[in-house]
């Protein structure tokens, strides 16, 4: 072993002694640190169930005995007696209701009436006796209720009693004729935290020094810069010496450990009254917080010696491991040596873009046409080999190499020139390698890639023609695309044609009636003339008789006008709406050919072209017609249905009838174009093609055939308007 690697060893055990120290340190250090913590977060706790005990206390307190004060206000002889200012009544009245309370309790200070100005009507001691009333009894509270006539609570400093009132508003009706005033002591509070708390020895008041007038400071015992509520507590203070002290303290003395606190006690103005020292004992918790201190850190020191010795353990396999990897590194670079792919371990150097290299496989020659001695001595300069083009492009790329990432691969495709004069394309992959001494270096390995860039040429030049040929194919059939639209549009306009002979032979069997009518009033309007009974009112109702066919056959131009016109924009219609205006038109065709069309009153919207909708069913319609009429069906029924599929969110119309229906050996083929089952009888075979184009091409839904018992039902599916929100009617 060499005198480095044994200094390197050593150095080492010392190192990781100096850590277990230092651990040791840092533990014994957080766990006093954990300690106090520990002790502080549970003072917390401890001030902050107090504060809660007092806030309850509190509540409880106003609420019972605002319960036995509003039960008296409310009697109507209660506020009589004030009224009158009868303070022999009110003294019965008071003692008869609060005589059981003043038994049972202690705390129970004063009973007191005011009147509305602020003059006492009566006060009661703890013994139910009247007493004197001095200027400044309760002047602070009983001023504050007095101005605003409502309920008033807290604590006050007064003639020399820290106590809690409780101040009830007296009204008849509307009217403010006083107070009524309980006073508890403050010892019912501190007397009910210790009796509701275990660990704690002593709550013992403090008062502000400024609460005292040399009449009253006579009364108590200074301690410090404050003075004891109780004389009691004198010898409490001198016991754990905790004047002066500081809050969250731990005082230890020879009967165990002491823990003292402070809550600042404030009246109803929020002002500090003094402050409540809380002494517990903690004898047990900082006995077994030691214990566990001294536990946790032995069970420390174990761990940390045994994570060293397993340190030095994976140390060894860590150092033995390298040594396996630097054995395989050896095996890689003579494999490099015997390939095709050139090996460069090389070092960058810090002022400019120069490769330093440090080892060369010996198989160069074979990419580079170089021995690796000529590189490896400085007689060529690899980096000066790339072509002029490649140049500034790498010198970047290698700039950039500090900054790469240690198991990140830079990857550099260039061209460079070989001894022999040839430019041959070279893959570069470059790693960063850190040493264990922090130091690092790169690897890289050379391909001569000639091969593969020259298909990748190929490939560009089969893509390129590709891409022409994809361009020329996509032209025709824009060109095709384009010739079947104009023959669409001829087939619609074909369609409507068709529609409009349809419409043309509705409409002169709708004149027909009128027209006869017309010029039967014609024919009588020269014999009435002989016979003298044209006059003023004749005229009048001839005009009026006239007026009604004329304005028929008018209505029956703009139905038909309407329905021509062309849908240039989609807009949301009804479906039932546009059904309805050319139902006029062909209704009496229908009577006269004894065929019933019912049409089912309820509706949806959708978004589409409205005239071409209707040109749909003026198809559907007239098919089922034809239909009847071919097969001399009697009483002929078309009933035209509209419903709504919320689940899938279309609009559903269908239209069947009774006329026997469609062949099965045709149902595939109706919807081709010029296909027709009405051979030599005015049948195109574009009806039902532009019919199904329109619905399913232009309006997005779906048109299709089901023969029904004795006839044919066309169903068509459009979607519905959810965007604007459904509007669904019945």
């Amino acid at each position: 072993m060499s005198l480095l690697k044994t200094v390197r060893i050593r150095n080492e055990y010392i190192f990781l002694v100096l850590i277990v120290i230092i651990t040791m340190v840092l533990e014994y250090l957080f766990n006093e640190h954990k300690t106090l913590h520990l002790f502080k977060y549970n003072s917390q706790s401890v001030v902050s169930h107090i504060e809660y005990h007092l806030s309850k206390d509190s509540k409880n307190i106003e609420k019972y005995y605002r319960y036995l004060m509003t039960s008296l206000i409310r009697e109507k002889e209660f506020i009589h007696y004030i009224k009158s200012r009868d303070k022999e009544q009110l003294y019965k009245r008071v003692v008869n209701r609060f005589k059981g309370d003043i038994e049972k309790s202690i705390y129970l200070k004063s009973l007191n009436i005011y009147l509305e100005n602020g003059d006492s009507l009566i006060n009661l001691n703890s013994s139910f006796k009247q007493r004197e009333i001095s200027e400044n009894l309760n002047r602070k509270i009983i001023s504050l209720a007095l101005t605003t006539k409502e309920i008033e609570s807290g604590f006050e400093f007064t003639n020399g009693e820290l106590i809690y009132q409780v101040i009830e508003p007296i009204y008849k009706g509307n009217e403010f004729i006083g107070l009524f005033e309980v006073s508890i002591g403050f010892d019912y509070f501190i007397d009910n935290v210790i009796s509701g708390s275990r660990d704690i020895e002593h709550l013992i008041l403090f008062l502000n020094k400024e609460l005292f007038d040399k009449n009253i400071e006579t009364k108590y015992i200074k301690a410090g810069e404050y003075y004891l509520y109780h004389n009691r507590d004198h010898k409490i203070v001198n016991k754990f010496n905790i004047t002066p002290y500081k809050a969250n303290d731990i005082r230890q003395n020879s009967m165990g450990t002491y823990s003292i606190d402070e809550l600042i006690v404030r009246d109803f103005y929020s002002n500090s009254v003094g402050k409540l020292v809380i002494i517990r004992d903690i004898t047990e918790i900082d006995e077994f917080i030691k214990g566990d201190i001294h536990s946790t850190t032995v069970v420390i020191a174990i761990i940390v010696l045994f994570n060293t010795i397993a340190f030095i353990f994976l140390y060894r396999k860590y150092q033995q491991n390298i040594d396996k990897k630097q054995r395989e590194l050896h095996t890689t670079i003579e494999l490099f040596s015997k390939g095709e792919s050139v090996l460069l371990k090389w070092r960058a150097s810090k002022n400019s873009t120069k490769a330093i290299p440090t080892y060369v496989s010996d198989n160069t020659e074979v990419i580079l046409g170089y021995k690796s001695r000529s590189i490896l001595e400085g007689l060529i300069d690899y980096r000066e080999l790339i072509v002029d083009s490649d140049q500034k492009r790498i010198n970047k790329k290698l700039s950039e190499l500090n900054l790469l990432p240690v198991k990140q691969i830079k990857r550099l495709y260039y061209k460079v020139k070989r001894r022999d004069g040839r430019v041959i394309w070279v893959y570069e992959s470059i790693k960063r390698v850190e040493t264990i001494d922090w130091d690092s270096y790169y690897l890289s390995y050379l391909m001569d890639i000639t091969n593969q860039k020259e298909l990748e040429e190929s490939l560009q030049q089969v893509n390129s023609r590709l891409e022409k040929l994809n361009s020329e194919l996509q032209d025709e059939v824009d060109k095709k695309v384009e010739e079947i639209r104009i023959q669409e549009n001829a087939l619609l306009q074909q369609s409507k044609l068709a529609a409009m002979g349809e419409m043309i032979g509705a409409i002169s069997h709708q004149w027909r009636q009128p027209l006869n009518s017309i010029a039967g009033n014609i024919q009588f309007l020269d014999d009435d003339f002989d016979d003298n009974l044209i006059d003023k009112s004749y005229i009048n109702k001839f005009i009026d008789n006239n007026m009604i066919f004329i304005n028929f056959m008018s209505k029956t131009i703009d139905d038909f006008r309407n329905f021509f016109k062309a849908d240039k924009t989609k807009s949301i219609y009804s479906v039932y709406a546009k059904i309805l205006e050319i139902e006029s038109i062909f209704d009496p065709q229908f009577k006269s050919n004894s065929i019933e069309l019912s049409i089912e009153n309820s509706s949806f919207d959708t978004l589409g072209y409205p005239r071409e909708f209707q040109q749909v069913i003026l198809n559907l319609i007239n098919n089922a017609k034809d239909s009847i009429l071919s097969n001399s069906i009697k009483n002929g029924k078309i009933k035209v249905k509209i419903n709504v599929n919320l689940v899938d969110k279309v609009g559903i119309v269908t239209v069947s009838d009774n006329g026997g229906g469609v062949p099965k050996n045709i149902e595939n083929r109706i919807f081709e174009p010029y296909f027709s089952t009405k051979q030599d009888r005015d049948g195109t075979g574009i009806g039902l093609y532009m019919s199904k184009i329109i619905i399913e091409k232009n309006s997005g839904g779906k048109l299709y055939l089901k023969n029904i018992d004795g006839g044919a039902s066309f169903i068509i599916e459009l979607p519905l308007n959810v965007d604007e929100g459904l509007n669904i009617g019945y």
